[in-house]
This record gives C-alpha cells, sequence and structure tokens, in this order.
C-alpha cells in the first residue's frame, strides 16, 4: 500500500504574462497558494513553476548539467570527472556530498509544486475560472512532471518516500521509504494520467511544454523497469511506445550531427527538450533558462572548466566510419567537429612548441585527465569559463528523443515476444543514420537473444554517449550485466563498492537526520 502524506506548503511559483511564450516568465516570489489561482495566467504560472527546476539551480545545485548528468554517465566510467568529484570513479559518493543533496532536494520541490498546483486547478474548474480542456492539460502536464521527477530519484536513489498530496509547512515529515516498484508504479500511474490528456503537439509559444509522446516514452520506459518485478510489463512497455512510432509525430535527424546544434532547436527527433533563451543574460549573473553544460565541458585549456571527460575505452568502442564518435567525443590531437568552433585564436590554446593550435591538444600533449574530450554540448564560439560575457549558454538540453523509442521498442520487441529480427532491424535502422554519409557500418545480426540484446545495448552506449541516460539503462539491464560492463570496459576500476551499493547514490545524509525514518542505500 503506497505510504501517502497530505499536508499544505508556503510555494513560491514562477508567473507568466498572457500571450507570452512559455519561458517568457517573470517570477512573484514569497507567494502562496491562498493568495494565487484567481485566473486563468495563475494556474499557467503555477505549472511553469513546476517546470522551473530544471532551469534552477547554480554550482553545486545544478539540476541539468550536474544533478542529472553526473548520475547518467559518471557510474558508468565512460565519462570521467575532472575535480573535486573524481570519487565518482570508485563509487564512494559520500553521504553528505552536495551535487546529491541538492539533486534530491530539487527533485522534491518539483513534486511539492505539482502536489500544491493540482488541486488548486481542480478548484478553479469547479469555480468556472478555467474550462475543462484547459484543466485536464495543466492537470496532466503537472502529472507529468510529478512523475519525471520521482523518474529520477528511482533510477538513482532506487525506493523513495511517496508523497503525492499537498503538504503542511512546519509539519513533522517521517516518511519511509518506499519499495523501488512502489515508486515505479506511481510514475506509471500519473503518465497514465497524463497521456490520456495531454496533446502531441503544441503551437510555437508553448513548445518545450509536456506532450502525449513525451508521457508515452516516459511510461514506456517505466514499464520497462517495472518489467524487472513483473514480466508482464513488458508487452505494457511494447503497446505504449508503439503508439508514439505508429502516430508518425516523431522521426530520426537525418545527420546525427545536427541532434545537438544549437540551431536545429526542437527538430523531428526531439520529444522532451529542456528549453534555454539566446537572449538571456550569459554572464555569472546569468538567468534561469540558460546552461552551464558547455563550459563544464570545455577543457580548461580552451578556457572552459574541463569537468566532463570521455574516456579511451569508450572512444575505442566505435567502429570506423560511425558518425556518432565524431559528433559525441574528440581523441588527442583532433579538430572540433563543428565548423563555428575555432579555438586557435585563444592565447592559452598553443602546442607544446608554443604555436597556436585547433586541436584538442596533441598526440604528445593530451588535454584533460583523459585525453578525450566530449563534443556533444559544445556547440557555441562564444562561451568561455571566464573572463568573457558568455559563461552560461542558451544550448537546449534534449532528456528524451526518438532514437531512445525506438532502441527501447527493439528491447522489448526481444523481450516480450523472443522477436529477434525484429529488434536487430530497429538496431540496423539506427545504425544506418550512424553511417548515412559514409555507408562503411554493416549490418549487424545475432542468432540468439542473449546475441540480440548484446548488440542493443552497444548501440545504446554509442547512441546516447555523454547524453542523459546510459548509467540508468545499464542499472535497469541489472547488476550481473553491470558487473560484466565494467570489468570488460573500464577494467582499471575496481568494483568492490559497486557490488556493495548496487550502483544507488547514498541517501543524502542531511535527510536522514531530518528523517529518522530514512533507511540509507547498501554499501553506504
Amino acid at each position: 500500500m503506497k505510504k501517502l502524506v497530505k499536508i499544505i506548503i508556503l510555494i513560491s511559483f514562477p508567473f507568466v504574462r498572457c500571450g507570452e511564450d512559455f519561458l517568457s516568465q517573470q517570477k512573484l516570489d514569497g507567494s502562496t497558494p491562498d493568495v494565487l489561482f484567481n485566473k486563468p495566467e495563475d494556474a499557467l504560472a503555477a505549472v511553469a513553476g513546476i517546470y522551473d527546476i530544471f532551469h534552477g539551480g547554480t554550482g553545486e545545485d545544478d539540476f541539468l548539467s550536474k544533478g542529472i548528468y553526473y548520475h547518467a554517465n559518471y557510474f558508468s566510467q565512460d565519462i570521467r570527472n575532472q575535480g573535486a568529484d573524481e570519487f565518482y570513479a570508485l563509487y564512494e559518493v559520500p553521504t553528505g556530498f552536495n551535487i546529491v543533496f541538492g539533486f534530491w532536494r530539487d527533485c522534491y520541490k518539483g513534486v511539492a509544486r505539482a502536489n500544491a498546483t493540482i488541486p488548486k486547478i481542480q478548484e478553479m474548474a469547479e469555480k468556472g475560472i478555467i474550462d475543462g480542456e484547459l484543466t485536464n492539460r495543466l492537470i496532466g502536464e503537472a502529472k507529468f512532471l510529478r512523475a519525471i521527477y520521482y523518474y529520477y530519484l528511482a533510477v538513482n536513489f532506487g525506493g523513495v518516500p511517496l508523497i503525492l498530496e499537498e503538504q503542511l509547512a512546519g509539519g513533522e515529515m517521517k516518511i519511509p521509504r518506499n519499495t523501488e516498484e512502489e515508486t515505479f508504479e506511481s510514475i506509471e500511474t500519473d503518465l497514465k494520467d497524463a497521456v490520456e490528456v495531454l496533446p502531441w503537439t503544441y503551437g510555437a509559444e508553448n513548445v518545450g511544454r509536456a506532450t502525449k509522446g513525451a508521457a508515452l516514452a516516459y511510461l514506456g520506459q517505466t514499464q520497462m523497469w517495472l518489467a524487472n518485478y513483473n514480466p508482464a510489463k513488458w508487452n505494457d512497455a511494447k503497446l505504449s511506445l508503439k503508439q508514439i512510432i505508429d502516430q508518425g509525430v516523431y522521426q530520426l535527424e537525418r545527420n546525427y550531427f545536427q541532434i545537438h546544434e544549437p540551431e536545429n532547436r526542437n527538430g523531428v527527433e526531439s520529444i522532451f527538450e529542456i528549453q534555454h533563451r539566446a537572449e538571456a543574460n550569459q554572464s555569472w549573473n546569468r538567468e534561469d533558462h540558460l546552461s552551464w553544460m558547455q563550459v563544464l565541458t570545455m577543457p580548461t585549456e580552451a578556457g572552459g572548466w574541463g569537468s566532463h571527460n570521455s574516456t579511451k575505452s569508450l572512444y575505442d568502442s566505435f567502429e570506423e566510419g560511425d558518425l556518432r564518435r565524431r559528433a559525441s567525443i574528440i581523441r588527442p590531437g583532433e579538430g572540433h567537429p563543428s565548423p563555428n568552433i575555432d579555438i586557435s585564436e585563444r592565447t592559452s590554446v598553443k602546442d607544446e612548441n608554443g604555436h597556436p593550435i585547433n586541436t584538442y591538444g596533441t598526440t604528445a600533449h593530451p588535454w584533460g585527465i583523459t585525453g578525450y574530450g566530449v563534443v556533444k554540448y559544445w556547440r557555441l564560439p562564444d562561451v568561455c569559463g571566464g573572463g568573457c560575457a558568455h559563461v552560461a549558454g542558451e544550448n537546449n538540453i534534449i532528456l528524451m528523443r526518438y532514437a531512445e523509442v525506438l532502441l527501447n521498442y527493439a528491447e522489448v520487441l526481444l523481450m516480450a515476444d523472443d522477436n529477434i529480427v525484429g529488434a536487430l532491424h530497429i538496431a540496423n535502422e539506427i545504425r544506418d543514420r550512424a553511417d548515412e554519409f559514409t555507408n562503411t557500418l554493416p549490418d549487424v545480426y545475432g542468432s540468439s537473444k542473449e546475441e540480440a540484446f548484446d548488440i542493443i545495448m552497444t548501440e545504446r552506449r554509442h547512441e546516447f554517449a555523454a547524453e542523459m541516460s546510459w548509467w540508468w539503462t545499464l542499472r535497469r539491464a541489472g547488476m550481473q550485466y553491470v558487473l560484466h560492463f565494467i570489468q570488460e570496459s573500464h577494467p582499471d576500476v575496481p568494483i568492490a563498492r559497486l557490488q556493495a551499493n548496487q550502483g544507488l547514490l547514498p541517501i543524502p545524509q542531511k535527510e536522514i537526520d531530518i528523517n529518522t525514518n530514512l533507511s540509507q542505500n547498501p554499501g553506504y
């Protein structure tokens, strides 16, 4: 039985002026539910405030660049951190680590905003302030977002406390953890509700809001997690994902490199994309609708912060001619694949002889802790880590795209129907796009379910290298698969702590100190 708690919280919502697009928001801090929700704009503003978690945070509290990106990548060891957070390479994340604490708090902040908003919108509908269609859509968006925040909690921490109603400020909350299965079941329920009421598309002024396609994509993925507990969920996932494919709203970008180009915002492959604004303040006093992703990715030698580094193992795992490697990773002495990036004019960028270079270091003197960099989010020519006007960047960040739906569908065909041929047909469709301009990647074949699964996982590793999902895909595949992957791909990495903590993050100690009913994850 789910443990539900009813409380009322004081919460601040960003306001949206009528007629403005989704990102053009004003914030009114210190407001409470008692003084809001008198007109339709208040409901729109409250829901916009639930999305706003994705834009929030600086430093250790950066939700996208650290909270999500770190934990989608570092435990896989394909991407390694340069700096104070190198303990990810040993699976020794401290229980008091502020990035983990901030991520946990931000997710629950999003949950709290959704919980406070849903009943108020229902009251507005009962009073005739907003019509039924808008009511249903906004509640659908709120439930989608609540599900997403719980999804990111579950894939990182396992089971967490489920709070699905309003909370009372000052109330003592000693809520124990639900199981991982219960958490995903709750996510599934919210996403099913969202699917029923969300539209497939919006007009230009609402691009970035949750759609039916986004809800179905996360629903299918959630049901794949639940299949670890109930194999019948493979078929449910198949039905959810097939709705997206059959609808025909999305398609693969013809050129893989274009997926993350700044000018290709909200492209044909994008299903759920966090919106950022080119006209926003990009200095240290940045506005919320910008991202630190580029400056964290850029090497220190080129003026960035150099936090995210690829590994040689990931680079070498790609086949020759696979465009995805060139669009994702850069090796020592290799030039940036984007024609917009020229670092040779930066005074710090020189070779061992003091000559300007336009490459990622040299083979004799590689950059960073690994010599290999990440270029997926390094696409803006004017961003640097200090001493310039552009520290933050306007790149949108894609959290869900059509290629992930297709590879998920390939996996469920395999698991639900033992359909090896159908699953590998999709894998080859993904590979065809990866060599659209070289025609060097052969089709892949497998004679067993195990071989086909390995092929699909390899395609996932290359398709989503340095993006926002790979580690969680590994964890969903089970610890036996995780340990095999780490030992095969990164044999230098000790796995004792990984075996102990089962690939989970620690529950923040600050939360356990407050709520003594919270149990810590194993290995911490």
